[in-house]
């Protein structure tokens, strides 16, 4: 990691100077602590999902929040619990490469319900929907998923999801993005700083909307070094708008 990586202490101290009560967090009270961490939470939240930058409709999605994860199905079992930070499929669940078999499609619940109705039999999974369980008082709402048709043999499928980070903590004390998006995290908390402290949104704000695009054009080259979609973003491979964008070779 690198030592110029953006951590809760830092975050802490420069919005705790930003705020005018020194750059000390242990020794502020309670109740400016509270603050502080507030702000900071919130700004996290607003990097972590922005609004759409000046001449975009849509908002962007961060490619290092999308990790790679794994599913195993066991014979007989059709419903899995997701993992506990998951925030929604990206693209398809996919089976190893050397079984030749297709990939699995999101789909309804509703689709998932009524092949088990009309349909109901069991054999290699080929679509999956997503669902909320329901929420406990004593924990966030998560999500599962649930297959079609049951699967009749155990098997691994990897995907990848969006995810929903956590808070920061001593434990886990540095945020999503890394050092490349480090001034990008803090402008976005110190937006957040000054509309509570003034209540309004000023220099602080035109600051974080420039580091914002700054920071979204760096996660879009990273993401697709060679390959850009519309406004940057990744194809989708399963489009036929996709497919005709690929040029290809062959030597003489």
């Amino acid at each position: 990691m690198s030592s110029l990586s953006l951590s809760l202490d830092y975050l802490r101290r420069e919005v705790s100077d930003f705020l005018a009560w020194g750059r000390t967090y242990l020794t502020l009270s309670n109740d400016q602590q509270g603050r502080v961490d507030s702000v900071i939470e919130s700004g996290l939240r607003q990097f972590y999902f922005p609004m759409p930058i000046s001449g975009e409709t849509t908002a962007h999605e961060w490619s290092f929040l999308t990790p790679q994860a794994s599913v195993t199905l066991e014979a007989g079992t059709n419903t899995y619990d997701a993992p506990v930070d998951f925030g929604g499929l990206v693209g398809r669940m996919t089976y190893a490469e050397d079984t030749g078999r297709v990939s699995v499609v999101q789909t309804s619940e509703y689709i998932i319900r009524n092949r088990y109705q009309h349909e109901g039999q069991s054999g290699i999974a080929s679509l999956v929907a997503v669902l909320p369980k329901k929420e406990l008082a004593t924990s966030k709402q998560g999500f599962q998923f649930v297959f079609w048709p049951k699967p009749n043999a155990a098997d691994v499928l990897t995907y990848r999801y969006v995810v929903q980070p956590n808070k920061l903590t001593q434990d886990t004390h540095y945020p999503y993005g890394g050092m490349v998006h480090a001034e990008t995290i803090l402008q976005s908390c110190l937006d957040v700083a000054e509309a509570r402290l003034n209540d309004e949104q000023g220099v602080q704000h035109q600051r974080f909307l420039q580091r914002l695009a700054a920071s979204i054009a760096h996660d879009r080259r990273l993401a697709s070094p060679g390959r850009m979609g519309k406004r940057g973003q990744v194809g989708n491979e399963d489009s036929p708008s996709y497919r005709t964008r690929l040029v290809t070779y062959t030597p003489r």
